[in-house]
């Protein structure tokens, strides 16, 4: 069975194969372009059509999961056009994130159940998607009908223009969305778990070696995951005001008796798929941002800080972790702390501030100083 690492990888060669790749040609930029463009024209022709449905749940909701879909391909596609950067600055940092020397190795061999279950649900969505458009397509083959009703000029040869935009387009995306949304889950899912073995080893710590080490590699995780979260944020944002929309209105119907039970069934099936696909982007987030929050707990349970013979770096280490209102272990904000409030409450003796910098962490530029402090 493939790994997350597996699905990452055939992401990113799926993706390089659709035109999105660091070193673009002009047949790669000039596919993504006409498939961008295909698919605005679509999303107009599609919503300049709602005018024309008649006022009830059924059709509004149909054409609805047909504006949807393109507007969440174009949203995809934006985020392929316009934030490459963010992108390749992902797929850089992934070579060093799983063959990081001392947390990265060890994370095959604890792979969790929760994990190896959370990798076939995402394996089983990939499959659906595409199994989906295909049959999309194939029925409109066979009927001589558009995948997604829509209005179209007179003529048949708008029709076919038209239904050739349709077919491409939702093929395209039906391959490429599916791949960038496991790219981000895998991302969010590896941080959790490379951080639940990051707080094992803050729990571990034995000497101020240990500490610069772990908070070096938190500092590395803080930064993956801001940036795959900044990367993906406009897709959230789509998605999030897509499914409020959509599952209201597949609820309202699944909710009306009146309905036929096939309606009643997909519409059920439609908010089924819904969910899953959100919890793609809400479950690793939230698995990350728990591992996260235990670390401020594994660095409070380390020999480090509750060894019995402090020195006055571990005394103000241990200060620090005590007064939470001045102190928390974040990633890539390891000590936020007012100075002030810390000279006040333990007399540490530094001759100048510099001093108390170098006693309190390993990075500098890592420490954000809230206050000056008034030396004596």
């Amino acid at each position: 069975m493939a790994s997350m690492k597996d699905i990452f990888n055939l992401g990113l060669k799926v993706l390089k194969l659709n035109g999105f790749s660091k070193d673009q040609t002009v047949f790669d930029k000039f596919q993504l372009y006409l498939t961008i463009v295909a698919t605005l024209v679509i999303d107009i022709l599609i919503l300049y059509n709602l005018k024309n449905v008649n006022v009830n749940i059924e059709e509004i909701t149909v054409y609805c999961e047909s504006a949807w879909c393109f507007i969440e391909m174009t949203a995809y596609l934006s985020m392929m056009l316009f934030n490459k950067d963010g992108f390749m600055s992902i797929i850089e940092m992934q070579k060093y994130f799983w063959n990081h020397a001392d947390f990265g190795k060890p994370f095959a061999k604890t792979c969790s159940k929760t994990y190896k279950i959370f990798g076939v649900i995402l394996k089983m969505f990939l499959a659906f998607t595409w199994i989906t458009a295909v049959m999309v397509n194939i029925k409109s083959l066979m009927y001589g009908v558009l995948p997604y009703e829509c209005w179209i000029p007179e003529g048949k040869s708008w029709l076919m223009i038209i239904s050739i935009m349709q077919i491409y387009t939702t093929l395209y995306i039906a391959i490429t969305a599916p791949f960038l949304i496991a790219i981000y889950a895998v991302s969010m899912i590896e941080i959790s778990f490379q951080l639940e073995l990051l707080n094992k080893a803050f729990s571990a710590m034995e000497n101020l070696n240990d500490l610069k080490r772990c908070v070096n590699y938190h500092n590395f995780l803080y930064k993956y995951f801001v940036l795959v979260k900044n990367t993906f944020s406009f897709i959230h944002i789509v998605e999030y005001i897509k499914s409020i929309i959509l599952l209201c209105m597949e609820l309202l119907i699944f909710a009306d008796k009146r309905q036929m039970f096939e309606l009643r069934v997909k519409s059920m099936l439609f908010v089924i798929v819904i969910v899953i696909q959100l919890s793609f982007y809400c479950i690793p987030s939230s698995w990350a941002k728990s591992s996260s929050e235990n670390s401020s707990y594994a660095v409070a349970s380390s020999n480090l800080v509750l060894h019995p013979e402090l020195t006055i770096r571990k005394n103000i280490i241990f200060v620090i972790k005590r007064s939470q209102k001045y102190f928390e272990v974040k990633a890539g904000e390891m000590f936020e702390l007012d100075l002030n409030a810390l000279v006040q409450q333990h007399k540490c003796k530094c001759e100048n501030k510099g001093d108390l910098e170098r006693l309190l962490i390993f990075n500098p530029e890592q420490c954000r100083l809230k206050s000056e402090v008034k030396w004596s």
